[in-house]
């Protein structure tokens, strides 16, 4: 995260198997002058090849409780973006998704129902000291 102390935006990867979810995020996070959205992609193998040359302050990764692939992925988005802070999201009806997210290691979770209220509090809560 110190490459966002250089910086005067917070740099977002989004990650989602779901199109429309991501341009609703890409969109969403455009109109916040304090984050800018470097790449929106629809798989983990695609944003970990693209890892290093984004060079992301946050991963908001998407994923689901009915496809194992997105929940399996979960400990490698954690591990492959550990200088990151790392928001995983997801559209549950209750906390099973919060607590596997948590129990992975990700930094946060947001309920995808509460992603237009709560994400920017929690990104400006985490990067306040060091913009």
């Amino acid at each position: 995260m110190s490459n966002s102390q250089q910086r005067e935006k917070v740099r977002v990867l989004l990650v989602d198997h779901t199109p429309v979810i991501l341009d609703t995020l890409e969109r969403m996070l455009s109109g916040y002058p304090e984050l800018e959205v470097i790449a929106a992609v629809t798989t983990v193998d695609v944003a970990l090849g693209r890892a290093q040359e984004l060079e992301p302050d946050v991963v908001m990764y998407g994923f689901s409780m009915r496809l194992t692939k997105t929940v399996e992925a979960l400990p490698q988005v954690r591990d492959a973006f550990r200088d990151c802070f790392v928001v995983a999201s997801s559209f549950e009806p209750d906390d099973a998704g919060k607590h596997k997210a948590l129990a992975a290691g990700m930094d946060a979770y947001v309920s995808g129902f509460e992603l237009d209220t709560k994400l920017r509090p929690l990104l400006q809560e985490q990067f306040a000291e060091e913009n």
